[in-house]
């Protein structure tokens, strides 16, 4: 398959130039690889398509590359520390019938609850902070406020990014900010009220972001990265499990050190 990550574009990478986070471009094989330090202290180039020499040692020096390897299902993967794995929903028909049944039951408890799901748009975007501002910053991927906010608007203003919530009673009680590419919408940052949690207001965001991107002819929703079960971090094992709940079709990424 091919994999076209909303993180190996170029008008991604100029993003994150104008906002001020440190990135580079390196050149293999005639495919250009992006990196950046946005979530890291190294540079890093994400999700980078199958397309390059995996044995390749021409990269950019003291950084990390993370090369699309092979897609698997859950209970067949090989977990390895030099790998990368995410979750992926692919755009078919009946989507729907591979959620696990628990998630069914979550999804018929939220559409009983009269859940609504909105997008957001250029002018009320900041609408949407509110609840991303309240969290921590494990929720915003470790970035300050104030990079988040400029990073959100730049991705809303090319039209790489957008948010989209979950609305109950007139209130925003989850929200997500979705990075995207040609094909492949990854929904990278969420957050909710735990105050509504028993109306399963992420299930639902999940899921009608999953219909909304699809019906845009998007061919994939990548529910980013997973844990293996046998992970440390008992709160990474619990969102692998939440996650696990739509899909068990596994990318796998391999690390590959740049050494000159």
């Amino acid at each position: 398959m091919r994999w076209n990550s909303p993180y190996q574009q170029s008008e991604y990478q100029s993003i994150l130039n104008k906002i001020g986070v440190e990135n580079n471009t390196c050149k293999v094989s005639n495919t250009l690889l992006f990196y950046n330090k946005l979530s890291t202290n190294m540079l890093v180039a994400w999700e980078v398509d199958e397309r390059i020499d995996k044995n390749c040692k021409v990269l950019l020096p003291n950084s990390e590359t993370w090369v699309f390897e092979k897609e698997s299902i859950y209970a067949n993967t090989h977990w390895s520390k030099n790998r990368y794995y995410t979750l992926i929903i692919k755009n078919r028909a009946g989507f729907r019938n591979e959620y696990e049944s628990s998630n069914k039951r979550n999804l018929v408890k939220a559409n009983n609850a009269g859940l609504k799901f909105i997008t957001a748009n250029k002018q009320n975007y900041n609408d949407f902070l509110e609840l991303f501002q309240e969290t921590n910053l494990h929720i915003r991927g470790g970035l300050p406020t104030g990079l988040f906010n400029k990073y959100s608007e730049e991705l809303l203003k090319k039209k790489l990014g957008n948010f989209h919530a979950v609305i109950h009673n007139g209130q925003k009680i989850a929200v997500s900010l979705v990075i995207f590419s040609c094909d492949v919408a990854n929904i990278r940052y969420v957050t909710s009220s735990a105050e509504y949690l028993h109306l399963r207001p992420v299930n639902f965001l999940y899921d009608s972001i999953c219909e909304y991107y699809f019906s845009k002819g998007f061919a994939y929703v990548d529910l980013s990265g997973i844990v293996s079960p046998e992970n440390s971090d008992e709160k990474l094992r619990n969102i692998s499990r939440f996650k696990r709940g739509f899909s068990n079709r596994v990318l796998c990424f391999k690390k590959i050190d740049s050494v000159i």
